[in-house]
């Protein structure tokens, strides 16, 4: 077992320890923000015909190039969806409107603001060159084109391409299911009187929603007390229902002996306990099998903080997604932060991009328990151990939104 763990070291170990969900199908309309699993091809062209972009008359080109205004006798119409059986000849038109294939012998489009119809004659006032306001067959994707590989996450975009090759279901990377629990005899769930000196369990919603965030799914445990037995059991469920196992609190030093006590009851092997760096110093984390099980703070902010450091990537990889780690950059302190430590230390931080680049403020409270230092932090200088920052000062700093 390791001790006293540095990042990067806890990182890839849980990174090592983890590996990707087995792919699933779903709905195409149920898959925005999930990871593609497999690799599409483009089974049809977009369009599958000539088309026309616009409202307007299909005509020859070269019957407008000369003689304006020209006259063209109007010899039918294509309604969106429908086509036109004949061919358009040499002084002819046919009314088209957006979206409909172009028929035969029309090879231009004039737009109906350049024209005028009346009794069955459609002048054109404006020259029209072959070839123009037609979207080409293809012109948008070719068929046996490569469109995804996997990896890929779908937004809007990825998911209207495959509607427009009548995919119904695509194949995706099942959602990790997170088994969360929270221990502390003082704990009540929302919605639960309480009584003197209890509070109410913030942590399991805080981390369920940023589960959610990063692909995964959470799977509720409930309260634990703060007793071998107790956690034990509730390992076991997790384990058993489960891709990852994540407790808070009971993980620091005083109660260290109850939850690697629980642990080996559930069969559960620890990896490392302790992190070298703060808030979220107590951490433990452990294997049995292929499923991971990973112990956070209690304090509300250290568990969120130390979630998006640890939990977060190994979620990230389960889901899919090709970037695991939070995203690195220098940026320039707004702020003075005069406290050193003698362990790395992570501030909490408001990060936003100028001209200049990248820019940090901190909230006034960095305490592990303070909840409301999180409103509005979207990232965390790392702050060396032994050092302080001055306004203007140049500081690493990790985007909590962003991943690589």
């Amino acid at each position: 077992m390791l001790e006293m763990i540095e990042l990067e070291q806890a990182q890839e170990l849980i990174l090592a320890l983890t590996g990707r969900t087995s792919p699933e199908e779903v709905a195409l309309v149920q898959s925005r923000g999930r990871v593609l699993a497999e690799t599409v091809y483009s089974v049809l062209d977009v369009p599958p015909f000539d088309r026309s972009p616009l409202d307007g008359y299909a005509v020859r080109g070269e019957d407008t190039l000369t003689g304006l205004p020209a006259a063209l006798r109007l010899v039918g119409e294509i309604p969106a969806g429908s086509s036109f059986a004949a061919t358009v000849g040499p002084g002819t038109a046919v009314r088209i409107l957006t979206g409909s294939p172009i028929p035969a012998g029309a090879n231009a489009v004039i737009r109906q603001e350049d024209t005028q119809e009346e009794n069955g004659v459609v002048q054109i006032f404006r020259p029209v060159r072959p070839g123009a306001d037609i979207s080409r067959r293809g012109e948008d994707l070719r068929q046996g084109e490569e469109l995804f590989t996997p990896g890929r996450v779908l937004t809007p975009a990825e998911i209207g391409i495959l509607a427009s090759q009548g995919i119904r279901r695509i194949k995706v990377f099942s959602r990790p299911r997170v088994a969360l629990a929270s221990t502390g005899d003082e704990l009540k769930d929302v919605g639960q009187p309480l009584a003197p000196g209890q509070i109410y369990n913030s942590n399991f919603y805080t981390l369920a929603a940023m589960i959610e965030a990063w692909g995964g799914q959470t799977l509720p445990l409930g309260l634990v007390q703060d007793r071998v037995s107790d956690l034990a059991e509730v390992m076991r469920e997790g384990l058993a229902s489960a891709d990852l196992v994540v407790t808070t609190g009971g993980a620091s030093v005083g109660t260290y002996d109850v939850t690697a006590r629980a642990m080996e009851r559930a069969g559960v092997e620890v990896k490392f306990w302790r992190a070298a760096f703060k808030p979220g110093t107590p951490v433990i984390c452990g294997y049995k099998g292929d499923k991971l099980v990973l112990g956070l703070s209690g304090n509300p902010a250290a568990a969120m903080i130390s979630a998006a450091l640890l939990l977060g990537p190994g979620v990230r990889k389960m889901a899919g997604f090709q970037g695991f780690h939070p995203k690195r950059v220098l940026a320039t302190s707004k702020d003075e932060f005069a406290k050193s430590s003698g362990t790395r230390r992570f501030i909490r931080a408001k990060v936003v991009r100028e001209e200049s680049g990248w820019s940090a403020s901190f909230p006034s409270s960095q305490q592990p328990g303070i909840l409301k230092s999180m409103l509005g932090t979207n990232a965390l200088v790392d702050l060396a151990a032994g050092s302080t920052l001055k306004a203007g000062q140049a500081c690493n700093v990790f985007l909590l939104e962003e991943w690589i």
